[in-house]
C-alpha cells in the first residue's frame, strides 16, 4: 500500500465522524471498523464518513465500507459520506452503496436534517 490509512473518529452531540485519509484497502479494516465500534459503543445514531478526494480504495477497501454500511442499516444508524471524488462517487453507485448511505458534496450538506 502506498499511502497508509489513516483513521481518526470523533463524537458529537448529534453526529459521530470517522475522518479516513491515504489508501482504503483490506490493510485499513482493523483501523476503520475499529473506530466505527468506538462510535457505535458512545452510542452514535448519526454518522458520517469523511473521506478526502485524493482517497484510493481498492475492491477489498469497498468491502470494509460496505461491511460497515450494512452494521449500521442492522444498528438503525444513519450514514452518510462526504468528501469523495466523482469517480468513487461513480463507483459507490454502480455497486449499489449508495442505496445504504447518502453521498453528499460537503460536510455541511451531509449534516443538514441530523
Amino acid at each position: 500500500m502506498a499511502n497508509p490509512t489513516k483513521v481518526s473518529s470523533a463524537v458529537g452531540k448529534k453526529t459521530a465522524t470517522i475522518e479516513m485519509t491515504g489508501d482504503i484497502s483490506d490493510q485499513s479494516e482493523e483501523a476503520i471498523l475499529g473506530a466505527y465500534h468506538d462510535i457505535t459503543a458512545k452510542r452514535a445514531k448519526n454518522i458520517l464518513l469523511k473521506f478526502h478526494p485524493e482517497t484510493f480504495i481498492n475492491s477489498a477497501g469497498l468491502r470494509v465500507i460496505i461491511s460497515l454500511a450494512l452494521e449500521c442499516e442492522q444498528k438503525k444508524q444513519s450514514l452518510r459520506a462526504t468528501g469523495l471524488s466523482s469517480h468513487m462517487r461513480k463507483v459507490f453507485d454502480i455497486i449499489g452503496l449508495t442505496e445504504h448511505l447518502g453521498i453528499h458534496e460537503t460536510e455541511e450538506d451531509a449534516l443538514k436534517g441530523w
